[in-house]
């Protein structure tokens, strides 16, 4: 992309309660610690910069930038950053029977992180078994619902597939 749609990418993320969260935990993660030593390390690309704490945690300045680098929040939030795309020109909404027509899954946001990557959710499933080991699956393939366990692949915040979905309905 370039510059502009850059910055403007972050300043959506920012602006979202899930990307204030985020951030949230980065900071309450730093305050309070004393940096205990810095390390400086060879990088093929630059020199690299490691703090460590009298906690004897360790953080990586260039992993802690990659963290937060708009290609990093693009991979991870981009159904956030679409959203708020949506909210800045709705005069692009052009086409809602897509969005109506695909996976509740694509709606899924992550309450704790934000993320919309990656859930696991636990499913049920008919199987037929036969004595002789044969397993034939039901017509109706797997199966959830608003109250089955679900897991946010990104931070492991665990709830119920409701919590991930903005109204709590699939």
């Amino acid at each position: 992309m370039g510059d502009a749609s850059d910055h403007a990418d972050v300043g959506r993320f920012l602006r979202t309660p899930e990307g204030k969260k985020v951030l949230d935990r980065f900071t309450e993660s730093l305050v309070g610690k004393s940096i205990a030593g810095v390390e400086y390390t060879h990088y093929s690309t630059g020199i690299g910069i490691v703090l460590s704490f009298h906690d004897r945690d360790l953080l990586d300045l260039a992993e802690a930038i990659e963290a937060f680098s708009v290609e990093t929040l693009r991979r991870r939030y981009q159904r956030l950053l679409d959203r708020e795309y949506g909210i800045d020109f709705p005069q692009l909404n052009a086409n809602p029977s897509a969005a109506e027509n695909a996976s509740p899954v694509a709606r899924f946001v992550c309450p704790e992180c934000g993320a919309s990557e990656a859930f696991c959710i636990e499913t049920w499933q008919r199987l037929t078994y036969y004595p002789d080991g044969t397993v034939t699956e039901g017509d109706e393939g797997q199966q959830w619902d608003p109250d089955s366990s679900c897991c946010c692949e990104s931070c492991l915040h665990e709830g119920v597939v409701g919590d991930f979905l903005p109204d709590g309905k699939p």
